[in-house]
């Protein structure tokens, strides 16, 4: 790509050039591609959720496209407009209302431009079974009625959302060097393991857990690769921090002494970036900073572990479990059962004016992930969002300090969010403010009013 992009810009130097990617694919690493690109574009197709109100895997297919260039705004190439398909088709056809609810949850991460995937289904080929916003007889559908309502909207939201962009306080640091090991050596057991099935790891599941609970307080999360300058940003999570590297260890140091939080989780400091394992006691280079040792792990059990977190409660403990042995670390949450009940699982290690979360093994429940991420905001003071129902999503862009609030229903019934301040619906224009009625399968946004 770099190549062509070198005869591109000799023979149309007034040219952007892009490509478009896929989200999560993790084949390459993006950062490091789209070094060669003015801004980058993704295919998006939200139907491979599991379930219409799944909205955070393109989230953060969004989040992760903006991050690996810089957190630059950048541009869905296809967003989907029917069903997807080649031999058969993918998936089960969705409301028409949720391609325009699709497009907008990408304008509101960032997208500054949204091209629907396709005009008109083909007659010829591969993907006759690939759905346009027309069929092959151009008849003037439900999906066609919903793409033009947003095409008469879009207008009226130019001025507003011109220069605009998203601003986050908390990164996810995604690790394509920890990813790929992880591909190498995957901790995964086969079908007929002994003591029956077994909860596998999986990295990705790992960075959602993380990003959907910071996502579900209302607040926004970029995404950032080990090159990426950290010092925008109050706090960061690095699950499963498998590969490090000398200069990322001292720049995730340096950014912890200067007043950041760093949340760290099991499998971190393993290996060094030619991927030998490290000669020193886990979490390796990352133990100063964590203030552990971890002498002892144990791993892919099919036990019924728990951690006991104080006020908090008892959470469910899976995949995983380091066994803390603090240095300088005070201790958060303890393992319940077997014979390393009473250890701990979770801890906390102030540095210089900052501080650093481990934790050491994954639970199955949200309600843990919540409490990690509600931590994690008042550690370092940031406001939590609104209480947002199932199936909503909250997103802020922002333009010269003031904030431009999406509300995102994925459901089929009328929803409710409790804002402060008074806002300006930008599609209606109407003043709105305290509890905010989202329609099924809508969205609502509001700027500051004036």
């Amino acid at each position: 790509m770099k190549l062509q992009a070198g005869i591109l810009r000799r023979i149309s130097p007034s040219k952007a050039i892009t490509h478009n990617e896929m989200g999560l694919f993790d084949g390459i690493d993006y950062s490091k591609l789209n070094e060669s690109l003015d801004f980058v574009a993704w295919d998006n197709y939200p139907m491979f959720e599991s379930d219409y109100t799944s909205f955070y895997g393109p989230a953060l297919g969004h989040d992760l496209t903006r991050g690996s260039k810089y957190n630059q705004n950048f541009m869905v190439m296809e967003e989907q407009g029917g069903l997807p398909g080649w031999q058969i088709f993918w998936g089960r056809q969705a409301p028409a209302a949720l391609y325009r609810l699709w497009a907008y949850q990408a304008v509101a991460h960032g997208a500054d431009a949204v091209c629907f995937f396709r005009w008109r289904t083909s007659r010829y080929g591969t993907e006759q079974y690939w759905q346009g916003v027309l069929d092959q007889d151009s008849y003037p559908n439900a999906r066609y009625q919903i793409v033009k309502q947003m095409g008469g909207e879009l207008p009226k939201l130019t001025e507003l959302l011109q220069g605009s962009k998203v601003a986050s306080h908390v990164a996810l640091l995604v690790s394509p060097d920890s990813r790929w090991a992880f591909h190498i050596q995957p901790l995964v057991e086969g079908a007929g393991a002994p003591g029956g099935s077994k909860v596998n790891f999986d990295y990705n599941r790992e960075l959602r857990q993380y990003y959907d609970a910071v996502r579900r307080l209302g607040l926004n999360v970029d995404v950032v690769f080990p090159q990426t300058d950290f010092s925008a940003y109050k706090a960061i999570i690095a699950p499963s921090l498998f590969v490090t590297d000398p200069a990322l260890v001292a720049r995730l140091k340096q950014f912890v002494e200067q007043g950041g939080t760093l949340a760290l989780t099991y499998r971190s400091g393993v290996k060094d970036e030619h991927n030998v394992v490290t000669d020193k006691t886990l979490p390796g280079p990352l133990a100063e900073l964590a203030g552990v040792a971890i002498h002892e792990f144990d791993p892919q059990t099919n036990q019924e572990q728990e951690i006991e977190a104080g006020d908090a409660g008892r959470f469910p403990a899976r995949v995983w479990f380091d066994i803390l042995e603090p240095a300088t670390a005070e201790v958060l949450a303890t393992y319940t059962k077997g014979y390393y009940a009473g250890k701990a699982a979770v801890t906390r290690n102030r540095v210089g004016r900052g501080t650093v979360y481990y934790v050491g093994t994954e639970s199955s429940s949200d309600a843990f992930y919540d409490h990690e991420a509600e931590a994690l905001a008042k550690e370092v003071g940031i406001a939590i969002g609104p209480k947002l129902p199932v199936g909503v999503e909250m997103v802020t862009r922002e333009k010269g300090g003031n904030p431009i609030v999406f509300l995102l229903n994925y459901t089929e019934s009328a929803q409710t969010v409790k804002l402060d301040g008074t806002y300006r619906n930008a599609l209606t224009g109407e003043a709105e403010s305290g509890a905010i009625s989202i329609p099924p399968l809508d969205v609502k946004i509001l700027s500051a009013s004036k």
